[in-house]
């Protein structure tokens, strides 16, 4: 399903948040560490709170669940796309699949920028049989889908819009100078009409066609040839050259806008490559701070949705 041109109740729109995350360097570079970082924890099937006794099976078929949640593809892929939407969009979505007698049987990730929810009169979720989604394709209304169809709960809620914000929505004053930065960085190594230097003629060379041929001769010669930018070249008496000196390479601006991109992805900057000089206890107190404030809030959201899922889809007393 391509990307809707629906706005956001007053937010940042779809397209403006792809756009960034995919174009933004550092964006993407903390997405998928917070991805990777998810899915090399291990899972997995206990018995729910309040069971007991014999519950073998139970937990071989959540198990059985959960090791291919769609059906066809394995839990550490599914979930690196199920989090690609939420670490992108927080518009994460899953379909609940049926089969031909109603019974759900997996969950299939779908397009989040593709659903759009429903309110009621009361501002709330419509209940069943109400419609509580609509999923749009190529910009048109497809299909409508209820509560008990699709599972939509952003990990970043807020209370004027049944949408969530994502992280990128935090820094987009900073994506935004981070990026042109890096165009302005990247314009220097590039072809342009900004000179790497003016050439004054020799007092006595008046005639334009003149000057003019002394350019193109000098330019020519050095142009497409690496060799001879490093040899003698003679030039009339008299003639000057002055440099177009280029802004040096701020690390300091570049690595603030970095640090504060990491802090909305709540990843730690060391993880992901910006090394500093910390100490142990710093080292320490960052890894609290990440597991804090990342890992273990992203683990219980996962957790409650696919408990949900075991529990009161396919009727599994387990967890």
């Amino acid at each position: 399903f391509n990307i809707s041109t629906r706005p956001r109740n007053g937010l940042v729109s779809f397209d403006t948040i792809g756009q960034i995350c995919y174009s933004y360097d550092w964006a993407r570079i903390c997405r998928k560490r917070r991805i990777d970082s998810f899915r090399s924890f291990d899972w997995s099937i206990v018995p729910a709170d309040g069971q007991s006794g014999d519950l073998t099976s139970a937990i071989e078929a959540g198990r059985a669940a959960i090791s291919k949640p769609d059906g066809i593809t394995p839990y550490k892929q599914w979930i690196a796309k199920y989090l690609w939407d939420l670490f992108t969009y927080d518009a994460a979505s899953l379909y609940k699949r049926r089969d031909v007698t109603g019974r759900v049987y997996a969950l299939d990730v779908v397009d989040g920028t593709s659903i759009a929810p429903l309110v009621d009169y009361d501002g709330r979720q419509p209940t069943p049989p109400a419609p509580a989604f609509v999923q749009f394709v190529m910009g048109l209304p497809f299909d409508w889908q209820t509560a008990s169809d699709l599972i939509y709960e952003p990990f970043w809620p807020v209370p004027n819009s049944p949408y969530g914000q994502a992280p990128i929505e935090d820094v987009l004053l900073t994506a935004n100078t981070d990026m042109r930065m890096t165009m302005g960085l990247l314009d220097d190594w590039t072809d342009g009409n900004i000179p790497g230097g003016w050439g004054e003629a020799p007092a006595e060379m008046t005639d334009p066609a003149a000057i003019q041929e002394l350019e193109d001769r000098l330019n020519g010669k050095l142009q497409q040839d690496q060799k001879v930018k490093v040899q003698v070249h003679l030039v009339p008496a008299g003639f000057k050259f002055t440099p177009n000196r280029k802004q040096s390479f701020d690390e300091p601006a570049y690595l603030w806008l970095a640090r504060k991109t990491c802090a909305a992805f709540g990843v730690v900057p060391e993880d992901v490559g910006i090394t500093q000089d910390v100490n142990r206890a710093t080292a320490d107190t960052q890894m609290d701070v990440q597991e804090r404030v990342s890992d273990r809030p992203l683990a219980e959201h996962v957790d409650g949705i696919l408990t949900a899922y075991l529990q009161d889809d396919l009727g599994l007393p387990v967890k």
